[in-house]
């Protein structure tokens, strides 16, 4: 079975990453004209999610928005605002979301998981949203992991390449973020969970301690911490 058997020098890393007042990741800065630019109907929205949070995109404020989304609007527009912060500054990101939106019955499926994960129904959520073509895993867990209550029993957390390349340095373990069955991403969140809970912290803590370091090991620091 595809078990979690983390490294002596990660366990350290999460020791370290405890001793120094467990930092959270970095807010991301955003433009908001490209995405205006694509996505007319979202203007007003846009513009005042820019002077919002001080203008940054950080895990917890995209989780207040994404999680307390109520209408069909509002879940819209969570969805954006998490795929935004996934591309951050890339310039192809907008021209690339869109093609989600274009998509027949995307935006029904992306009401309908957000209800799904609301519900706890988490293999029903990931295999609505990855039947959207183009989403695929990376998107629709980032999505997921917003959409989710904090004290959900099996938080999502997101599963994006850097992430698999983590789990595969620092872990042992093998999973594809492009291709991941429902069955396998779910049975991923429960040893992911169970890890979490022998390092006494949260689950999406131990998945940020992953890509954190990951991003430490391509040189990217922007993303890192």
């Amino acid at each position: 079975m595809n078990e979690l058997q983390f490294t002596q020098s990660f366990e350290t890393r999460v020791a370290e990453w405890k001793l120094r007042g467990k930092p959270e990741q970095n807010g991301m800065d955003w433009r908001a004209q490209p995405w205006i630019d694509t996505f007319p109907k979202f203007e007003e929205f846009l513009k005042s999610l820019q002077v919002m949070n001080l203008g940054y995109l950080d895990r917890t404020f995209i989780s207040a928005q994404v999680s307390n989304a109520k209408t069909i609007t509002e879940i819209e527009q969570g969805f954006l605002t998490a795929m935004i912060w996934g591309y951050a500054e890339n310039p192809v990101g907008p021209s690339r979301i869109a093609r989600f939106f274009n998509e027949a019955d995307s935006r029904l499926k992306i009401v309908t998981s957000h209800k799904l994960v609301r519900e706890g129904k988490i293999k029903e959520a990931y295999e609505l949203l990855v039947s959207i073509k183009y989403l695929g895993p990376a998107f629709a867990t980032k999505f997921m992991y917003f959409a989710a209550p904090r004290n959900s029993s099996l938080m999502p957390v997101i599963l994006d390449s850097l992430m698999s390349s983590a789990l595969a340095r620092w872990a042992n373990y093998s999973i594809n973020s492009q291709g991941a069955t429902s069955e396998e991403y779910v049975a991923f969140l429960e040893e992911l969970h169970q890890s979490a809970e022998k390092f006494d912290i949260e689950a999406d803590q131990l998945e940020f301690i992953l890509f954190s370091e990951e991003a430490k090991e391509r040189g990217n620091q922007s993303w890192s911490n």
